[in-house]
Formats: structure tokens, sequence, C-alpha cells
């Protein structure tokens, strides 16, 4: 019969079980241009700097430098990789930093403590009117922390993060619950508990400087670190384990039913971490978690944006924190005390494979059907000049349960540098399948650019 599409071109939609549909996009994502979608190989990573302290605790870029918490230690970080342990840092468990330009302010709140790092000196904070905080933000020259443990939050003297008065604390109002995060969108702070979000602006008051706005949301945020700005808005993990982005004052559900029952098979999925990156005008948005890695591209269609990441031997990505420096995309393991240069020119993560890989939905013709042959439109001639990925490979394999099992690996050579005629198919018959059972997984492990504009199919309904 006439050569079928395969529906390959499309992006993460596992539901929970695969007799429904098994399609996974891993480590690469969708793109439309000109109205014609292809699928492209994520980005990989080289290395930046080891600090051989580990792990990694936070970073964020204070004027020219990137200040990095790894282990018990600061360690400022120029960009050329000089350097400096700037002092201890207690704790063990993540940090948030925030800063007013002239201070950092790092909140270890496993240890209780907090520090300000000035550009020369690390002190801890020793004002006796401050309140041991749970994290950190700056709005107008305040800095703002949420009180530990309360559903309280605290604001600073102006332009100075050592400076607290035990009067300048304030209650979300609405319906105080405890105060997990601060976090400054625009001009609003929001005020994100475990089962409500509501918003408060600097209303110049003389005796306390932050009173209510009108946004409130009847649910909360799921963990401390679970939240993020992407594309000028914030997405966070909510309550009710939706991913949602805030648009016009309301958390609109991007999350789709197949990312919802990723994050609900891990493991408290509160501890996630979220954080963005643009990259080549797509802005993607990351929650990363020990079980599982998902991300969102706001540039693509809605139901389409969400891609998986794992690193090679993990079902997770091994980068737990992304700043933007020095005009480049800076990434900190999740394990290590390594820091990375994200580079889309890039396909290995630090010398390990990027395995990009891509699950169907179902092929065929909606009844028993013999499959004769497959082609994939796989960008071919992208060889490297020497060394692993000269000669690189695609591999093919079929599944004839909807994806619970697979069966060999069939490998096609993509081609050398410059042979851009080459067609990848393979042909010679592989049998009957069942109505609902044919699934391909297309993947590559080579350290070559990866594009898919489609897949055909040749078979033959059986009688």
């Amino acid at each position: 019969m006439p050569r079928t599409a395969i529906p390959v071109v499309s992006g993460e939609g596992q539901a929970p079980s695969k007799f429904v549909s098994s399609r996974t996009l891993e480590n690469c994502f969708l793109e439309s241009a000109l109205g014609r979608p292809a699928l492209y190989g994520g980005p990989g990573y080289t290395l930046r700097k080891n600090l051989n302290t580990q792990p990694l605790r936070g970073m964020r870029l204070f004027g020219d430098v990137l200040l990095v918490v790894a282990g018990n230690s600061l360690f400022t970080v120029t960009e050329g990789g000089a350097e400096t342990n700037q002092g201890t840092i207690l704790g063990a468990s993540r940090v948030v930093i925030s800063d007013n330009g002239l201070q950092a302010m790092i909140v270890a709140e496993d240890d209780g403590v907090s520090y300000v790092w000035d550009g020369s000196t690390l002190a801890l904070i020793t004002d006796t009117d401050f309140f041991a905080a749970s994290s950190v933000d700056f709005l107008d020259q305040y800095m703002i922390t949420s009180v530990k443990d309360s559903s309280r939050f605290q604001v600073s003297a102006l332009a100075d993060a050592e400076d607290w008065s035990a009067l300048d604390v304030a209650t979300a109002e609405t319906r105080p619950d405890k105060l997990t995060r601060v976090y400054v969108d625009g001009r609003d702070l929001l005020l994100m508990g475990t089962r409500t979000i509501e918003s408060q602006y600097n209303a110049g008051d003389a005796d306390f400087p932050f009173a209510r706005a009108q946004l409130f949301f009847d649910l909360g945020i799921m963990g401390r670190d679970c939240v993020a700005t992407v594309d000028n808005t914030v997405g966070f993990l909510a309550s009710d384990g939706t991913v949602r982005l805030i648009r016009g004052g309301t958390p609109v559900v991007i999350s789709t039913p197949a990312i919802a029952n990723i994050i609900a098979s891990w493991t408290d999925p509160g501890t996630a971490t979220a954080f963005s990156y643009s990259l080549r005008n797509h802005q993607f948005w990351v929650l990363r978690h020990d079980d599982g890695c998902v991300i969102w591209d706001a540039s693509a269609p809605s139901e389409e944006a969400w891609h998986v990441r794992k690193s090679y031997g993990s079902e997770t990505w091994n980068v737990g924190f992304c700043v933007a420096a020095w005009g480049r995309v800076i990434l900190g393991s999740a394990i290590t005390g390594k820091i990375y240069t994200l580079d889309a020119d890039t396909h290995a993560e630090d010398g390990e494979p990027l395995v990009r890989r891509v699950v169907t939905e179902p092929l065929g013709p909606g009844s028993y059907f013999t499959l004769n042959e497959v082609e994939l439109l796989i960008e071919p001639g992208v060889g490297i000049l020497a060394g692993q990925g000269s000669d690189p490979e695609v591999w093919m394999q079929l599944s004839r349960n909807g994806g619970k099992t697979w069966g060999a690996r069939m490998t096609r050579r993509i081609g050398e540098r410059g042979d851009y005629e080459r067609r990848i198919v393979w042909g010679g018959g592989f049998g009957q399948f069942r109505p609902e059972g044919g699934v391909v997984a297309f993947g590559v492990s080579d350290p070559v650019p990866f594009v898919i504009k489609g897949a055909q199919a040749d078979y033959t309904v059986d009688a």
C-alpha cells in the first residue's frame, strides 16, 4: 500500500498505561519554522569549572562574578574561571540567593541562618530583630524574607540587608497559611504558601511599605524551589500537582496529563527545583527532581511543548542550577561541584553521551497489519570530522505491545559529513502487529546534530 506517515513529530505524551500511549520525547524538542514542524536534539554542555567541592547548593550572578555555594563554602568565580573561597556557609541543603546590586543575601534555611556578601566580606546576619528565614527576594531596595515555619514575611531597611526591625513584619492576610516562598514578579511580591498564593505591592506607607493587592489563588506551591520566571511570567508547581503559569492574574494550567502523571510518580514532588533558560529564541522552563526532569518550551504549541531530559545512565537531568552570565547560559551540577556552559552546537554532556530518543504513537490502520518497511526522515551527512560521530548511526526498535517490551536495536548509518543524499530505511519485513501494539522508537547517541522531519511506514492490512 502507499507509504503512510508515522506520528513522530510531537511532544511528550506518555500515558499512565502504555496500552493508551507510550509516546516519549527525550532530550529533544519540537520547533516549527514556516509551518514545518521538526524535532531537534536538546543542547549539550561543556565543562567550564570544577570547584572540587560538592554538592553545589546555589548560584547567582552578582555584578560580573558568579556566586556559588558549594559544600560549606561561598565561592566567587570570574568569567575567566578564577575561583576564590570567600568563607563558610553552614547547612547542607539548597540555598536561596538574592541581591540589591550592592549586597547579596544568602538564606541557608536548614541551618536557620542567613548571610550577606558585599563584594569583599561574607558576614552572618546577627541583628537580633532578624527572624530566621526560609527564602529571600528583592524589590524596591528592600530585601524581603519568608519567616521560617510561619505565615509571616519580613522586610529589611532600605538598601541594607544587614539592618532589620522586628516591627517590619507582616502576615499573608487573605487566608494565612504556612509561607513557603517569597517571590518577586515585576513590581508584585508573591507570597506563596502551602495552600494559597496572594500578592502585595509597595504602597509606600511609612509604618510598613507593603500592602495587599488583588491577586489571590486558592492553591499553593508544592515546594519552596518549584518556581521560576520564564518568558516574563511566573511558572510554578502548584499544590494540586499541576504546573501553572500566571497569565493575566490567573494561574493557567500548562501541564498536560502526561506531564502531571510523570510528576505524580516522583517521590515527594515538592523537593523538585525549577529554573529556566533562553536559547536561540526558545524559552525553556525546567522542573528537575531526583526521579526525573520535564521541560516546557514557551515557544511551542501547547500540546507539543513538553519533553523530558535525562543524562546518560540516569532517569533525570544531572543539572540543578542555571543562571545567565557573560552572555551565556551557565549550568551547575546537581551532584558534583562542576559548572558548565550550555551550547546548542554541543551534542554531549561534558563528554558523556547525550542520547536523543523518540517513541511514536501506535502506527497502522487500526486493524491487524504487517509492517514491511520504515523510513526515517532524519538529517543525513552530519558526521563530525574525526572520532566518535564521524560515521554516526541511528537506531530503531519495534514494540508489538504498545511499548511494554522492545525488540533489538537495528542501526543504520546517518552518513559521514557531506553524505547528504543518504536515505535511512529499514526493510525486509517485520511481521504482523496488533491494531494498537505497533510502536516505533528511534534514537541517536553519537555527538552529532539531530533533526527529524518525520517518518514513513509501508504496511499491508491483514485480512
